[in-house]
């Protein structure tokens, strides 16, 4: 099993598999991207978790399951689109079902967004 986690700490670091790596937006070059499927992936990288999931590309086929963060309903971060309809959008489109949607902060700003790839 294979799983990957996405932190946005300072933007200097993000973990995979609790190793430190240097933050880039293009996740193409990951190690990671090299394998054949990711069992799990949370993504959690304050403000540009949709970009994350876009920089994929066509990798993102290899997702089995995930957890994304979205701003729900408010722009927290200035010219970051990571609106929940947008990344609900882009993940059916993407082959995948949203299993759950739960608030993660007492404000009710950030959802938590599980998802699975539809095929499984």
């Amino acid at each position: 099993m294979w799983r990957v986690q996405l932190m946005k700490q300072d933007f200097s670091h993000i973990k995979a598999l609790g190793i430190g790596i240097g933050f880039r937006p293009e996740l193409k070059s990951f190690i990671f991207l090299n394998r054949d499927k990711i069992d799990f992936i949370e993504i959690d990288t304050q403000g540009n978790d949709f970009n994350v999931l876009k920089s994929f590309g066509d990798k993102i086929s290899i997702i089995k399951e995930g957890v994304v963060e979205a701003s729900n309903n408010v722009d927290l971060y200035k010219g970051v689109n990571n609106r929940i309809e947008n990344i609900r959008e882009f993940l059916e489109t993407n082959g995948f079902q949203i299993v759950s949607e739960n608030e993660n902060d007492y404000l009710k700003a950030e959802i938590n967004i599980h998802f699975v790839k539809n095929n499984l």
